[in-house]
């Protein structure tokens, strides 16, 4: 009896292991898996290394996947300067998921919209499926003068772009006391809007489409980082866990 139960257990284990390791070699096979995509993105590290065209020793990477096509993207971006100037440099995985392809970036260099945040609100089409993010954009001439420009990011067809709707124009009376200001509101065509007609401006021209909260994990990198293959994976991978639109 003893040897049947033990003929028994050995069995269980051994089919056990059997369907681990088909499973384990098919998330290996799988190009499509999270995991087989991050590795991809880590593999070609040399790549989005070099994007940041930015007098900065560090910046932001994060891992998402902005258009929810199943390729995922890895976003680097720096923010820099009182008039904080955002730059920012993207590629996704491609569509056989053999390679990693440069995004075409068609925002204003001069006011791309600051992405490196903890969340955003994103809005989807329920006809299309299309989803946009409401990023802003500041714009700092001096202490005594402030513009905050909302808009929508889109990332589409391998390209992402950014269109603003509404600005709000904050300038001080005196320039010795910037505390007390005075503000104006306009969409994107010049004309004139109240505070509350701006603060939900972008609800307003997004009226039917589904609301939702992305969540976003920015990692710090070095341009001369010396992390390992498998650390570069963990700190990629940490950044798509923490990722998410519900």
């Amino acid at each position: 009896m003893i040897r049947k139960t033990s003929f028994l257990a050995l069995t269980v284990v051994l089919i056990f292991a059997f369907f681990t390791a088909c499973n384990t070699d098919n998330e290996a096979e799988d190009k499509t898996f999270p995991s087989a995509q991050i590795r991809l993105i880590a593999e070609n590290s040399d790549m989005w290394e070099t994007f940041i065209d930015f007098p900065v020793e560090s910046f932001r990477v994060a891992v998402t996947d902005l258009d929810n096509n199943g390729r995922l993207e890895v976003i680097c971006a720096a923010t820099m300067g009182s008039g904080i100037v955002t730059t920012s440099a993207w590629a996704e995985v491609s569509s056989d998921y053999e390679s990693l392809v440069s995004v075409q970036n068609n925002m204003d260099k001069k006011s791309e919209p600051e992405i490196i945040v903890k969340s955003a609100d994103c809005f989807v089409n329920a006809d299309t499926d299309e989803r946009v993010y409401s990023f802003v954009d500041t714009a700092r001439a001096s202490g005594d003068y402030t513009a905050y420009t909302k808009g929508l990011l889109t990332l589409k067809d391998n390209t992402v772009s950014f269109k603003p709707l509404g600005t709000c124009i904050s300038v001080a009376e005196n320039p010795e006391d910037i505390t007390n200001r005075t503000f104006t509101f306009t969409d994107a065509e010049g004309n004139s809007l109240t505070q509350e007609e701006f603060n939900s401006y972008i609800d307003t021209c997004l009226e039917g489409c589904e609301k939702l909260t992305a969540t976003f994990k920015w990692q710090e990198y070095s341009k001369n980082s010396t992390l390992k293959q498998d650390e570069i994976v963990n700190l990629l991978n940490e950044s798509y866990e923490g990722f998410s639109v519900k």
